[in-house]
């Protein structure tokens, strides 16, 4: 009898047991089957999320090129900008060494100006193209340095100026260097 009671306690076991085994095994596929929808959901939204961000970088596509030319003019800018910069760096350099030189020179001919003989020299030079410049002919029209005695002795003009008749008019020509340098230091 036991074996009798041992297959009895078995069948009584698996008669009560199936029903548990099957609400069990039917809780675990609903719960399974609500598993796989909220999957499915999940993957669905992330689908449309993916659909998103394509369209959002399709509409951002051209702000990036947008901003890529932009860089690019930026940098393209600030290379001429440098490049000029550089430029004018050097022809300042330039305008402050001919400003010096210039000063030099200018030195120089206040220098050579200070001499009474200087200054009759270019008085005599700037007299000559004056003359040229109106036309007049040396020999022709006027003469350069003809010595000629006088009442006070022989008088040598820078120019003799021949006018029609005989006449002439004699010029001997200074610059008058105080006079221009004290007018032209009035004017700084």
């Amino acid at each position: 009898m036991q074996t009798s009671s041992l297959i009895l306690g078995i069948v009584i076991g698996v008669v009560i047991a199936t029903p548990f085994a099957w609400f069990i095994g039917r809780q675990r596929s609903v719960l399974l089957s609500g598993k796989v929808q909220s999957l499915e959901e999940r993957n669905s939204s992330l689908e449309k999320a993916s659909l998103a961000t394509s369209s959002i970088d399709q509409m951002l596509k051209p702000v990036q090129e947008a901003l890529s030319e932009l860089k690019t003019k930026s940098e393209d800018a600030d290379r001429r900008r440098s490049m000029a910069e550089s430029m004018l760096k050097t022809e300042m350099e330039l305008v402050r060494e001919r400003n010096e030189s210039l000063e030099v020179a200018t030195r120089q001919i206040a220098s050579a100006m200070g001499k009474g003989q200087t200054r009759g020299q270019y008085g005599e030079m700037q007299l000559e193209q004056l003359l040229k410049h109106a036309g007049l002919l040396e020999g022709t029209h006027f003469q350069r340095q003809d010595s000629r005695a006088g009442v006070d002795g022989v008088a040598r003009p820078d120019v003799s100026i021949l006018l029609a008749g005989g006449g002439e008019v004699l010029i001997d020509a200074k610059f008058p260097w105080d006079a221009f340098f004290l007018g032209s230091n009035g004017f700084k």
